[in-house]
């Protein structure tokens, strides 16, 4: 029998088994298909302003809201707080040097990797644009063949968040009760207001 703890195991397991390949080809193919020289550069670092500043706002939003409501107080969801984090003596050498994997393929194999995977896929979609054109047409329309069956399948794993949403709720309110909706409350508030 399926118990709602199950359920949502299952499709925490759906959700993550997507990520590295929706991440890899979603940029290698973006890159690609942009093509190298001045307008990668200039893309790049629109898209490096866009995000430092669009961070740095949210962050500041979410810092003063998180202060004022205080969402969250009192909450007991039953579910793990713990959190491995990098050390805080990190310099920015250090972020760098984690940023470029060693061994590629062991990059994939965990979702901690994330900034490593990014890397390399910013570099393989680069240098698509630098073969052949027999090589670079082929590998192009690999990853955009790629991409589309990854957005098929990520498609097909949303029509499940419903009843993700709905076991994730029955394992909450099982172990916790309904008094955890109303910290919950304050949270949803939060976020809005966000």
């Amino acid at each position: 029998i399926l118990t709602p703890k199950a359920c949502v195991h299952i499709f925490m397991i759906l959700l993550k088994m997507l990520i590295m390949p929706l991440v890899f080809t979603s940029i290698v193919t973006g890159v690609a298909g942009l093509g190298g020289g001045e307008d990668f550069g200039r893309l790049g670092r629109r898209t490096f302003g866009y995000y430092v500043t669009t961070s740095f706002l949210a962050v500041g939003l979410g810092l003063v809201l998180v202060n004022l409501i205080r969402p969250g107080e009192g909450a007991q969801l039953g579910l793990s707080t713990q959190a491995e984090f990098g050390q805080a003596s990190e310099n920015w050498l250090d972020i760098l040097r984690r940023m470029v994997p060693e061994n590629v393929f062991e990059a994939f194999t965990g979702n901690g990797n994330m900034l490593q995977v990014i890397f390399f896929s910013l570099l393989f979609g680069f240098f698509i644009t630098k073969v052949a054109e027999k090589p670079r047409n082929f590998m192009l329309d690999l990853f955009e063949s790629a991409f589309a069956v990854v957005m098929r399948m990520a498609s097909w794993v949303m029509l499940l968040v419903p009843y993700g949403v709905f076991c994730l709720l029955v394992k909450v309110v099982g172990e916790t009760g309904f008094d955890v909706f109303k910290p919950l409350g304050a949270y949803m508030l939060t976020v809005m207001l966000a």
